[in-house]
Order: C-alpha cells, then structure tokens, then sequence
C-alpha cells in the first residue's frame, strides 16, 4: 500500500510518528541517549523517484511491518523532521535541489535531529563517495539496486548499531 506523500507546499501534518526531541536524545549534543528509543518502528524515506518510495514502502511496510513515512525531497524531509522524529531516516542522495547530502548535513546541525541514524541510499557505491556519507554523518549506506526482501532487516542492523553507540544493552534494544 502507497501512503501519501509529503511535499514541501504541504500544509497538512504527516502522520503521527509519536517521537519527541526527548525520545530521540535532543538538546544534548544529538547523541545523547536519555529516552532514546530503542526499537526500530517508525521510518521516514526520502527519495525524489516514486518508484523507489513505492519499493520502500512496500519493502518496509508491508514485508518489515514498519510505520513508514514518505517524502519526495530534502526540504519536504526537513518540514517533517519539524514535526515529530522518526526512529531511522532513509535518504536518497541524488535528488534535485537539496540533495540528501546537504540534508543530512542540514539533519547533523539542528540538535534535535542530529541524533537521528539516517542510512543513505544511492546507486554511487564508489569508496571515496560512502566515505563522504560516512564523514557527513550517515549511520550506513545501502546501495541500489537494493532487496526489497532484505531492506528492513539491514535497517534495523544499522539501528541496532546505532543503539549501542549510544550505549544501551542489547536486551534494551527488544531483539
């Protein structure tokens, strides 16, 4: 199932992904860890090209049991971002105008998102360019073409990282 898709002239909130600067360690640093939350649930995806946000709501929703949010570019990302934090940010990086490298740099400065683990997605694997994602800020990189099959369950491996560099136990993380 397609959910809707955000775009940045949009004046209607996304779906309610119930997180908090709080629940995503804001205000300290962005990668503080009190009331982070320790399950992967909630997704947001970015990318500019409908049928990659078709595949990944299906891969996530449908096949991961995820609650995912779509948008079709940077700026429609920020605007949600804005208004409540997913668990995991997935961000294509070649889209017109704010590409999702300057998004994710734009996600590392404001300190309530700059705790965010937010995994790239992008058909250039060479190792200079994952190196730049990696310096930027990316918690991962995921080529494409990518597996559907397998997408949710690389996510929650770059989530389940995630969580422990902020410190928390495995038992905590629920798997």
């Amino acid at each position: 199932m397609v959910r809707p898709v955000m775009t940045v002239s949009e004046s209607v909130s996304p779906p309610d992904m119930q997180g908090t600067a709080e629940a995503h360690g804001a205000g300290g640093g962005g990668h503080g860890r009190q009331g982070r939350t320790a399950e992967l649930r909630r997704v947001l995806c970015v990318d500019d090209d409908a049928d990659i946000r078709a595949i990944t709501d299906l891969a996530l929703g449908m096949i991961g049991k995820l609650d995912v949010t779509l948008c079709e570019s940077g700026e429609a990302c920020l605007l949600a971002l804005e208004r409540d934090l997913p668990d995991l940010v997935v961000l294509d990086v070649n889209m017109p105008g704010l590409d999702g490298l300057e998004t994710l740099r734009l996600i590392r400065c404001n300190p309530r998102t700059a705790g965010l683990p937010v995994v790239m997605l992008t058909a250039r694997m060479v190792q200079h360019d994952v190196d730049s994602y990696h310096a930027a800020g990316a918690t991962g990189v995921i080529g494409k073409p990518f597996d559907p099959m397998d997408l949710a369950s690389r996510l929650h491996v770059y989530h389940d990282g995630h969580i422990r560099s902020l410190g928390l136990s495995a038992t905590a993380t629920g798997r």
